[in-house]
């Protein structure tokens, strides 16, 4: 069973991990890596994998690059029959509000899920000590927000609510509720819509809901820049129109490919796209 932990940069995702696995063994960074716990008694006899994913908003990965290996782990994992248990969602309590960066990282979440997979997805909140530290009560009033505002539609449609206080309880006991969840819910015959839409449908990753997205997302910062008045730092407003053209070009499918069977997401193919899963080791890289 596959549970990936996704979120923005910083919020703890790797925090999380390491908790859960006992000791260091991942880092904040731009990387996708995948970990294998000892058997849990949960889930016996049955393998779990921790998959740890960059945030949309990583300074050093752009998010079209984060969008396809998130992509290619997700359809590896379906084609080796390990379908996502559960989408573990992590932000920070700390958040007043949801800014431009943080907002599309939720928005490629939810379009990488989908509607129908909610009830496989948990959302959790860390940070709370931080919360707490400017008034009392904080952290509560946050957590309110996101509950009835930024994920109100995603709760409404199953998925579940968890706060992360205490890492040396909380993450074990939040697995043992995803695993638990997930049996009830049958999991095997349940998929998230990337995966659906890149291995059942075999469409190209720029024709997914998730890439449609990123492409509104981008245009809407070329407009931006295009209308900002150029600063004293030239150099850097043209690294930035050029990286924003680029990931548009490459969420751009010519007419001619779509009829190039090379580049599809199909079932059996991983000889032709990254390995997500290692056979035996505890730790893998997924780039």
């Amino acid at each position: 069973m596959v549970v990936i932990v996704m979120g923005p940069t910083g919020v703890g995702k790797s925090t999380f991990i390491n908790a859960y696995m006992g000791e260091e063994v991942t880092k904040v960074s731009d990387r996708m890596e995948s970990f294998l716990p000892d058997s849990h008694p949960t889930c016996p006899g049955r393998r779990l994998v921790l998959i740890d994913t960059p945030g949309f908003d990583d300074t050093y990965n752009p998010q079209y690059e984060t969008l396809r290996r998130i992509s290619v782990a997700l359809a590896s994992t379906y084609d080796k029959d390990l379908k996502v248990g559960s989408v573990l969602y992590i932000n920070s309590v700390t958040q007043k509000r949801m800014f431009g960066s943080m907002r599309l990282d939720f928005e490629m979440f939810s379009e990488i899920c989908g509607k129908r997979a909610c009830p496989s997805v948990t959302v959790a909140t860390t940070h709370w000590d931080s919360a707490e530290l400017e008034a009392v009560g904080t952290g509560l009033s946050r957590e309110e927000e996101f509950r009835t505002n930024f994920w109100k539609d995603i709760i409404e449609a199953g998925a579940s609510l968890e706060r992360i206080q205490d890492y040396q309880s909380d993450p074990e006991r939040i697995i043992d509720r995803i695993l638990l969840k997930a049996q009830e819910k049958d999991v095997h015959t349940r998929a998230l819509q990337i995966q659906e839409e890149l291995v059942e449908k075999e469409k190209f990753l720029a024709e997914t809901e998730a890439a449609k997205k990123l492409r509104f997302s981008l245009a809407d910062i070329m407009e931006l820049l295009k209308a900002t008045p150029v600063s004293a730092d030239l150099e850097q407003y043209r690294k930035k129109m050029a990286d924003v053209q680029d990931q548009l070009e490459a969420l751009h499918v010519p007419l001619l490919e779509k009829f190039k069977e090379v580049f599809r997401f199909k079932r059996g193919s991983s000889s032709k796209r990254d390995e997500v899963i290692p056979e035996s080791s505890e730790r893998s890289s997924l780039n």
